[in-house]
């Protein structure tokens, strides 16, 4: 693999087109490092489904990206002060000196509580 990385940022791809990238020693070397045990059958399996990625992942660069806009819209985040407090507060179980009560989480100390 290493060689035809090195050759491609060369620019000579083209005599490596028919050339597999991944076969079963290569299969078989990862499994190794990885502690799998795989069979012949899965070897050879796993040998040619990582030649279809390498092969689908080698056109990626040829897509126009720039094209494409991001789906996620952020809307703009308005500070903006409450108009009407007094409603918010109406609406809490427990006040306590204007202010929203609620459950302790943390003791005196810090811990919980």
């Amino acid at each position: 693999m290493f060689c035809y990385f090195t050759l491609r940022n060369q620019g000579k791809t083209s005599m490596l087109k028919n050339m597999k990238r991944i076969d079963q020693t290569v299969v078989r070397h990862m499994a190794t490092l990885s502690r799998l045990g795989l069979t012949d059958t899965e070897t050879a399996t796993y040998a040619e489904q990582l030649e279809h990625i390498l092969d689908y992942a080698s056109h990626l660069p040829a897509l126009d990206a720039k094209v494409a806009q991001s789906p996620l819209q952020a809307a703009a985040d308005d500070a903006h002060g409450c108009k009407d407090g007094q409603s918010l507060l109406r609406n809490a179980v427990a006040l306590q000196d204007g202010y929203v009560k609620v459950p302790a989480i943390l003791d005196k100390t810090g811990g919980a509580a």
